[in-house]
């Protein structure tokens, strides 16, 4: 899905607008498009841990009612 998303994105579009607007005044190692996709995968990897999260506290739950239930 990451891959996906980049791939709609423009790189010379994104590095261009940024640079009208000011935005590659300071850049010393990342341009706006590697910033943007940097950001973009620490924005889906939390996503990815929030669901392993849910899905881990889900076989909890169930594992736990399987135990109450055998009691």
């Amino acid at each position: 899905m990451y891959g996906q998303l980049v791939n709609l994105l423009n790189r010379q579009k994104t590095v261009r607008l940024s640079r009208e607007n000011g935005g590659e005044r300071y850049t010393k190692h990342f341009d706006a498009w590697q910033h943007l996709v940097i950001m973009l995968y620490f924005v889906q990897s939390i996503k990815d841990d929030e669901e392993k999260e849910k899905e881990h506290n889900s076989c909890d739950a169930t594992l736990e009612q399987t135990r109450e239930a055998r009691s």
